[in-house]
């Protein structure tokens, strides 16, 4: 099985599990830190398109398809936060509620994933 029949079919069983099965999702193997993969998503579209690292390992991979698609749960209630908030900042509090907001979404994310995992078990 080639990278990215592994990567497809790890993104239609966590679109299962995470009962997301409605969004279409894409997805790229680039030369990237595994730091800077990602996620970036049209909502009302319910489209997707994840930007994975070449380098990481296929264990590591599943673990960050579950976690890269479970922000598209958060999302509506991330976007509502950040709409309200993201105009009240000044510039240097844009940066650190930026990064703390990142940090403890992830957080979340990865707590509820192992809950899940666990369940599965």
């Amino acid at each position: 099985m080639t990278r990215e029949q592994f990567i497809q079919r790890k993104i239609k069983t966590w679109q299962k599990i995470l009962q997301l099965n409605d969004w279409t999702i894409t997805f790229e193997l680039q030369d990237l830190d595994e730091m800077e993969q990602g996620i970036t998503w049209r909502f009302t579209e319910r489209t997707a398109h994840i930007a994975f690292s070449n380098h990481t390992t296929r264990d590591r991979l599943e673990k960050d398809i579950a976690h890269e698609l479970s922000h598209l749960i958060l999302a509506k209630f991330d976007r509502y936060v950040e709409d309200w908030v993201w105009p009240r900042l000044t510039k240097k509090e844009k940066q650190t509620y930026g990064e703390t907001h990142n940090k403890l979404l992830n957080e979340v994310i990865d707590h509820y994933l192992n809950v899940v995992r666990a369940m599965e078990s």
